[in-house]
């Protein structure tokens, strides 16, 4: 699980998600942003709280290029928006360029729709944009749960890609 935007778009309700998503399915890593001070210890702690290993929470390299993610698109099976802000649309953009389905809410405001306007035009709508915080929940653990799903998803992007 590859998380798209900035440390600081992450709220209780997207984390909540993402700590359900990983305990439903004990294989998968949440690939994070590089954050600053003490907050990597803190997302840990509260990993730990939802009975998640902290081991299980990988930040990006503060020495290297913190959000250059295009190196980890083939490695991801899902990249997931926050909620209170899309993720950059660059970096949406780019997941999806690599089939890579992307996880998103959008909202009633431009900065909240630009993530599920580029899931719409990349043929992934379908598979990976929902309508509240619970559907998003539930999508995210079926797609965990069910490799066909995520692979049906790639596919419909790989598609609409050409």
């Amino acid at each position: 699980l590859l998380v798209l935007g900035s440390a600081e778009d992450i709220d209780p309700v997207v984390w909540s998600a993402w700590m359900e998503g990983l305990r439903a399915h004990r294989g998968a890593s949440l690939w994070l942003p590089f954050v600053h001070g003490h907050a990597s210890d803190n997302l840990r702690d509260h990993a730990r709280h939802w009975g998640i290993p902290a081991r299980r929470l990988v930040f990006a390299d503060p020495a290297g290029p913190a959000m250059d993610l295009s190196a980890l698109f083939p490695l991801a099976d899902l990249a997931l928006d926050t909620i209170l802000v899309s993720s950059p649309p660059h970096r949406t953009a780019a997941a999806l360029s690599h089939a890579l389905p992307v996880l998103t809410l959008p909202g009633d405001c431009p900065a909240r729709r630009a993530a599920a306007g580029l899931a719409r035009a990349a043929g992934a709508e379908a598979w990976t944009t929902v309508r509240d915080s619970f559907e998003y929940e539930e999508v995210l653990v079926k797609l965990l749960a069910s490799p066909g799903h995520l692979a049906a998803a790639r596919s419909a992007i790989s598609g609409a890609l050409g």
